[in-house]
């Protein structure tokens, strides 16, 4: 439930298919797999827990779970999805020597590999979004001036801060100007 909706259950089964496969040795969606359980000896298992989007109970759940089975602890954690979960998580995780993969979380925060040296992410910082951003519209669409306009939160301040950092990378006479406005909920 670390999401919203049916994407997380989606996820979640694209995952343990893609376990099944690796057992198996199925190589319809990544041929490189193909009979890789006739040479490889390692076999995935997986144990889901609902982080509700907390860090609180994300921490609470990991702990009691690593506690309770100390004879197999996990070797890897794959999410969470939220980047205010994932940061507590992967700083514990990172202390027990256990990898950690998040689908969706973009913190910049994470990009600080001295202190999350086992995190990584499947898909883009805040920093590669914003970069990417930027470029679309100032080469595609020849913008010049960009208002941003944001929620005043943590997420919300990183991603403008980002998109500024940006625009301010872009070379002499290919910048974009950028102004934030700020809101609340």
């Amino acid at each position: 439930r670390d999401g919203s909706g049916i994407h997380p259950y989606i996820d979640s089964n694209g995952f343990i298919m893609g376990m099944h496969h690796f057992n198996n040795g199925i190589g319809s969606v990544v041929p490189e797999i193909e009979g890789i359980n006739r040479t490889c000896p390692i076999r995935l298992v997986h144990t889901n827990f609902d982080t509700e989007s907390s860090q609180t109970v994300a921490l609470d759940t990991f702990n009691r779970d690593s506690i309770n089975d100390l004879d197999r602890p996990p070797g890897a954690v794959f999410g969470a999805w939220r980047s205010a979960v994932s940061v507590p998580l992967a700083l514990l995780t990172g202390t027990r020597g256990i990898p950690q993969f998040s689908p969706l979380s973009t913190s910049t925060e994470l990009d600080v590999t001295a202190q999350y040296p086992l995190f990584s992410r499947i898909i883009p910082s805040d920093a590669g979004t914003a970069r990417a951003a930027v470029a679309y519209f100032r080469n595609r669409l020849d913008v010049s001036f960009l208002g941003v306009l944001y929620v005043n939160d943590a997420y919300g301040s990183a991603f403008h801060q980002a998109i500024q950092e940006a625009a301010a990378e872009r070379e002499e006479g290919d910048q974009i100007k950028v102004k934030g406005y700020t809101f609340s909920y």
